[in-house]
Protein backbone atom coordinates (compact mmCIF):
# COMPACT_ATOMS: atom_id res chain seq x y z
CA UNK A 1 0.00 0.00 0.00
CA UNK A 2 1.20 3.39 -1.03
CA UNK A 3 2.12 5.84 1.41
CA UNK A 4 -1.16 8.24 1.18
CA UNK A 5 0.09 10.46 4.24
CA UNK A 6 2.70 11.61 2.14
CA UNK A 7 0.61 11.86 -0.47
CA UNK A 8 -2.05 14.04 1.18
CA UNK A 9 1.11 16.11 2.85
CA UNK A 10 2.70 16.98 -0.13
CA UNK A 11 -1.12 18.22 -1.64
CA UNK A 12 -1.06 20.48 1.43
CA UNK A 13 2.43 21.83 1.25
CA UNK A 14 1.32 22.58 -2.63
CA UNK A 15 -1.79 24.64 -1.45
CA UNK A 16 0.12 26.29 1.17
CA UNK A 17 2.78 27.63 -1.32
CA UNK A 18 -0.29 28.56 -3.51
CA UNK A 19 -1.71 30.62 -0.85
CA UNK A 20 1.34 32.12 1.22
CA UNK A 21 4.51 32.19 -1.06
CA UNK A 22 3.66 34.12 -3.84
CA UNK A 23 5.77 36.74 -4.80
CA UNK A 24 2.72 38.95 -5.67
CA UNK A 25 -1.28 39.11 -6.19
CA UNK A 26 -2.92 40.76 -8.69
CA UNK A 27 -6.51 40.18 -9.50
CA UNK A 28 -6.70 36.90 -7.96
CA UNK A 29 -3.93 35.27 -9.16
CA UNK A 30 -0.50 34.72 -7.59
CA UNK A 31 2.74 35.18 -9.18
CA UNK A 32 4.71 32.10 -7.92
CA UNK A 33 8.56 31.38 -8.38
CA UNK A 34 8.76 29.04 -11.10
CA UNK A 35 11.65 26.88 -8.92
CA UNK A 36 9.44 26.63 -5.95
CA UNK A 37 6.74 25.44 -7.93
CA UNK A 38 8.45 22.97 -10.12
CA UNK A 39 10.49 21.48 -6.89
CA UNK A 40 6.82 21.28 -5.00
CA UNK A 41 5.57 19.30 -8.03
CA UNK A 42 8.98 17.57 -8.20
CA UNK A 43 8.15 15.55 -5.16
CA UNK A 44 4.56 15.31 -5.58
CA UNK A 45 4.70 13.16 -8.42
CA UNK A 46 8.19 10.86 -7.00
CA UNK A 47 5.60 10.31 -4.04
CA UNK A 48 3.17 8.94 -6.06
CA UNK A 49 2.76 5.01 -6.09
CA UNK A 50 3.92 3.62 -9.76
CA UNK A 51 0.33 2.15 -10.18
CA UNK A 52 -1.25 5.76 -10.16
CA UNK A 53 1.40 7.30 -12.26
CA UNK A 54 0.35 4.96 -15.09
CA UNK A 55 -3.66 6.25 -14.55
CA UNK A 56 -2.14 9.71 -14.61
CA UNK A 57 -0.33 9.17 -18.17
CA UNK A 58 -2.99 7.04 -19.94
CA UNK A 59 -4.83 9.82 -21.49
CA UNK A 60 -8.05 8.03 -22.14
CA UNK A 61 -8.53 6.84 -18.73
CA UNK A 62 -10.94 9.32 -17.40
CA UNK A 63 -12.54 7.38 -14.63
CA UNK A 64 -10.76 8.68 -11.69
CA UNK A 65 -11.56 11.80 -10.62
CA UNK A 66 -8.67 12.72 -8.14
CA UNK A 67 -6.67 11.76 -11.41
CA UNK A 68 -8.91 14.11 -13.83
CA UNK A 69 -8.65 16.96 -10.87
CA UNK A 70 -4.32 16.35 -10.98
CA UNK A 71 -3.69 16.95 -14.49
CA UNK A 72 -5.77 19.71 -14.94
CA UNK A 73 -4.38 21.24 -11.93
CA UNK A 74 -0.84 20.39 -13.44
CA UNK A 75 -1.68 22.54 -15.92
CA UNK A 76 -2.91 25.17 -14.45
CA UNK A 77 -0.52 25.60 -12.18
CA UNK A 78 2.45 25.84 -14.93
CA UNK A 79 1.02 28.89 -16.80
CA UNK A 80 4.29 30.67 -17.46
CA UNK A 81 4.09 35.09 -17.19
CA UNK A 82 4.25 36.47 -20.00
CA UNK A 83 7.06 39.29 -18.78
CA UNK A 84 9.29 36.69 -16.92
CA UNK A 85 9.81 33.46 -17.60
CA UNK A 86 10.66 32.43 -13.47
CA UNK A 87 7.03 33.25 -12.60
CA UNK A 88 4.48 31.40 -12.73
CA UNK A 89 0.67 32.66 -12.89
CA UNK A 90 -1.72 30.92 -10.68
CA UNK A 91 -5.54 31.27 -10.30
CA UNK A 92 -5.84 30.56 -6.26
CA UNK A 93 -9.41 29.76 -6.10
CA UNK A 94 -8.67 27.66 -9.44
CA UNK A 95 -5.88 25.41 -7.51
CA UNK A 96 -8.36 25.66 -4.09
CA UNK A 97 -10.69 23.74 -5.42
CA UNK A 98 -8.58 21.28 -7.46
CA UNK A 99 -6.89 20.47 -4.35
CA UNK A 100 -9.65 20.33 -2.20
CA UNK A 101 -11.21 17.89 -4.37
CA UNK A 102 -8.12 15.79 -4.85
CA UNK A 103 -7.91 15.00 -1.01
CA UNK A 104 -11.63 13.85 -1.11
CA UNK A 105 -10.70 11.12 -3.51
CA UNK A 106 -6.87 10.06 -3.49
CA UNK A 107 -7.36 7.71 -1.00
CA UNK A 108 -9.97 5.59 -3.37
CA UNK A 109 -8.59 6.00 -6.42
CA UNK A 110 -4.85 4.96 -5.13
CA UNK A 111 -6.29 2.00 -4.00
CA UNK A 112 -8.16 1.57 -7.14
CA UNK A 113 -5.02 2.01 -9.30
CA UNK A 114 -3.20 -0.73 -7.06
CA UNK A 115 -5.86 -3.32 -7.03
CA UNK A 116 -6.35 -2.93 -11.03
CA UNK A 117 -2.51 -2.32 -12.01
CA UNK A 118 -2.49 -3.98 -15.34
CA UNK A 119 -0.06 -6.98 -15.46
CA UNK A 120 3.36 -6.06 -17.84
Amino acid sequence: MADITALKDYFKKLQRIVNLESSFKFFGKSYIKKSRMDDILCCLIASMPDSYKKYVKAEYDKRLSSITSFRTLYEALRHKFFLNSDYYVVDVDQANKLISAIAVSIERDVKFTEENAPSE
